[in-house]
């Protein structure tokens, strides 16, 4: 199925829906190919933006959710749990540096934000010796992950 915008659709369709197996390109290079229902990604799924960011994973919905790997053109990878299109749950964040973060990803708001930088983590270190996260929380201030809380953490640790 190609579009008057230039994407193509191949693959499965039930009742004018994609449904089952197919891959949806975009006219600009990105491209899903995996499982569909009802019109939308859902179940195991590969994403490609065409830019050296890709997602392997499960969707429900149009969004990731579940266990994912999400690799940044940048050179950092995810892989870990999803929800809502946001890491959420238990994850590893492995810096193009060498640099390792695992343990629990939380929905990324001001309060749980507020909870992490005073976590008992944080205060045994001095509160600002925990540098992967810090450079995890950078990073996402540039990926538009919910920027105003991150950007409040930020502030808060005096951050630049």
């Amino acid at each position: 199925m190609y579009y008057y915008n230039g994407d193509k659709y191949e693959g499965d369709w039930q009742q004018d829906k994609r449904h089952g197996k197919g891959k949806y390109t975009y006219s600009g290079g990105a491209f899903y190919n995996g499982e569909w229902q009802n019109d939308m990604k859902h179940g195991k799924g590969f994403f490609d933006w065409n830019d050296g960011t890709t997602y392997d994973g499960q969707w429900v919905a149009n969004q990731r959710s579940g266990k994912g790997e999400f690799k940044y053109a940048s050179g950092d990878l995810y892989i870990g749990q999803w929800r809502n299109d946001i890491q959420d749950g238990r994850g590893i964040y492995k810096f193009h540096n060498g640099d390792v973060y695992e343990g629990d990803y939380v929905h990324v708001t001001a309060n749980v934000l507020h909870q992490v930088v005073h976590s008992p983590v944080l205060d045994a270190c001095g509160g600002r010796s925990d540098e992967p996260l810090l450079q995890m929380l950078i990073h996402h201030r540039h990926d538009g992950v919910d920027s105003d809380a991150v950007l409040q953490l930020l502030e808060e640790l005096d951050v630049p």
